[in-house]
């Protein structure tokens, strides 16, 4: 159910209908409902003939809609194309917007496809300068705050893995007693960061967060304190994608068939970016051809083994995976061993972390078997697509269409987004206030 429109509005969902001209005829022919007989229920109104119905009403509302793919809470009235609203809907639409040309038959197809997908899922300069912004606000909130503190970026916000709709991970680092999490909450609050039902304190979990919705840009956030192995981990990932040149693009690929499932949260049992990271990496560690290791590889071929190895013949249940040194699978035993820091606790899936060999980056995967169907799955839709190919132009089809698509609201953010933030002006709006002095900023 959308949101009820506020009194006054006046919502039109399609064209004025031109009444007939003929006088003659029933009315039900005139396009007037009969009168109902007595006794009898009234009767519906008449819809519009199909032809007069080109296409369905564009999902434009007055106010902020919320989104049921991201969370995100936007407002698509305002973005405007070709001076008609209703071609925002009917561009949005496809499920393959990323699909710009004809692709060859089989593997090579699906290749080009990937490269086109990653193409479009790269942040655009608004997008980058948008989130830039976000981090700039929040630091100044924190020098306000605590002049000697630190805030430093981690995650896919720094690696460049992240997806148009991807939080923004953040660490403070300082020197208090007790964290100041209440404090900072309330002060960006005061500042209008965030909104008083878009920002959360989770004060119990393993690692304290900050959760938020940024008000202007509605780009979540989470900020925790004093915690450095997430700035460790990007620069490992950043490490590995020098290394392993196809790392990013399979990656991206695959986050976004997770998050597209539901799967990526780690608090609701997913798999995470990093552990993500370290199944591809083990992946193209333990690739028999060389040629996997090095850029210009069939990306298709890639996925459909990544695929085949994670969803059908890996053994979780008496393997774990480690990364570092001597690559490969290890009896899961023998890395519980070293794993005690958490007790007796684990998770279906196991993967040591290259920098604390105590800790089981898949611990709480407990969702394992879904991502193992989800690849499973992905991995026959594909090779029954390229096996029922209709000829080799594919008539225009798409094989990545079969496992993923694009829902309308990303779109319309990512719209809203490049249309709504011009990144010359977040640029120069920075520098401005770092001329002026800490009082000034207050005032404002």
């Amino acid at each position: 159910m959308f949101p009820v429109p506020p009194p006054g509005f006046i919502y039109m969902p399609y064209p004025p209908m031109t009444p007939p001209v003929a006088a003659s005829g029933s009315a039900g022919e005139l396009g007037v409902p009969p009168s109902p007989t007595p006794g009898s229920q009234p009767h519906p109104p008449l819809l519009p003939p199909p032809h007069l119905i080109p296409y369905p009403p564009p999902p434009l509302y007055p106010h902020p809609v919320m989104s049921p793919f991201s969370g995100h809470s936007y407002n698509p009235a305002v973005i405007q194309a070709d001076g008609n609203p209703r071609s925002i809907y009917l561009r949005h639409r496809n499920r393959v917007p990323w699909k710009l040309r004809r692709y060859v038959w089989g593997v090579v197809g699906l290749h080009e496809e990937i490269e086109d997908f990653i193409k479009f899922m790269q942040p655009t300069e608004a997008e980058q300068a948008m989130r830039d912004d976000v981090v700039w606000r929040i630091r100044q909130v924190v020098q306000d705050l605590w002049p000697s503190a630190k805030l430093e970026t981690f995650g896919s916000y720094n690696t460049g893995l992240y997806l148009p709709d991807g939080d923004i991970d953040m660490v403070i680092l300082g020197q208090w007693e007790q964290l100041p999490m209440w404090q900072l909450r309330n002060k960006l609050v005061e500042r209008r960061i965030a909104r008083e039902e878009n920002i959360t304190v989770i004060e119990k979990a393993v690692v304290p967060i900050i959760k938020l919705i940024e008000s202007n840009t509605l780009v979540h956030v989470d900020i925790s304190f004093n915690t450095s192995n997430g700035r460790e981990a990007a620069a490992l990932v950043k490490k590995y994608m020098a290394e392993y040149p196809n790392l990013k693009q399979l990656v991206v690929l695959l986050k976004y068939i997770l998050n597209h499932r539901g799967l990526n949260e780690v608090w609701k049992g997913g798999l995470g970016s990093y552990a993500l990271t370290l199944l591809v990496v083990n992946f193209l560690q333990q690739h028999s051809r060389e040629n996997a290791k090095k850029d210009g590889e069939n990306l298709g071929v890639l996925l459909l083994e990544f695929f085949e190895l994670y969803g059908r013949q890996f053994n979780y249940e008496t393997c774990g995976i480690r990364i570092r040194d001597e690559a490969g699978y290890i009896p899961i035993d023998t890395l519980r061993k070293q794993m005690n820091a958490h007790g007796t606790k684990y998770g279906p899936l196991c993967i040591e972390d290259p920098l604390n060999t105590t800790n089981d980056v898949g611990r709480s995967t407990f969702q394992w078997k879904h991502v193992q169907a989800c690849f499973d799955h992905c991995c026959r839709k594909l090779k029954k697509a390229l096996e029922e190919q209709p000829d080799p132009a594919m008539r225009g089809g798409t094989l990545l269409g079969h496992i993923l698509g694009v829902p309308d609201d990303l779109l319309l953010y990512r719209r809203w987004c490049d249309t709504s933030f011009n990144p010359d002006h977040l640029l120069a709006v920075r520098k401005s206030k770092n001329s002026v002095t800490s009082s000034s900023d207050e005032s404002e």
